[in-house]
């Protein structure tokens, strides 16, 4: 077997001639020399945050803080569902429509706790229910949430199990 010998061979341009080594090592420098696209204020800026109007109806600020975040219209859409079903869930236990900055986080609890118990939804669907809150809660309503301890849903035993 005899040893392959490779030599590395210019490039030729029209009335220039670069060897392979100089556009790579110009490839790999270029985009550390380019300045940067922002100033330093803006590069200090701290991470985007949207207060909603306060004013607004609790379904619109949900909409505007919800569309500012890049959520997806069917997530925004189910979310929002997710709500509603919350609001309702303590207006039929109060007796009347409260708002959720009224209910406070620990409301939050009964309601997933409810959706296993009576419901029998599936894992995800809890899960789901649980993030559009926690959503309504951190991003919406701007308050902290403590989630308590509520009863998760189980997984039902494979009808297969792998051998």
């Amino acid at each position: 077997m005899q040893p392959i010998f490779c030599a590395v061979q210019p490039i030729h341009f029209p009335k220039i001639t670069v060897s392979w080594t100089e556009i790579v090592v110009q490839h790999k420098i270029t985009p550390f020399m380019t300045p940067q696209p922002f100033t330093a204020k803006a590069a200090q800026a701290p991470l985007a945050t949207l207060l909603p109007n306060p004013k607004a109806r609790l379904k619109d600020q949900f909409h505007e803080v919800a569309r500012f975040k890049h959520l997806s219209p069917r997530t925004e859409a189910s979310y929002w569902e997710w709500v509603v079903r919350y609001l309702k869930f303590h207006k039929e236990r109060a007796g009347g429509w409260q708002h959720p900055r009224d209910l406070g986080s620990r409301a939050v609890t009964p309601f997933l706790t409810y959706l296993a118990t009576v419901r029998n939804v599936s894992v995800s669907t809890q899960n789901q229910a649980l993030n559009a809150l926690l959503f309504l809660y951190r991003e919406v309503l701007a308050m902290p949430i403590m989630v308590g301890d509520f009863v998760r849903v189980r997984r039902p035993p494979p009808l297969f199990p792998p051998s």
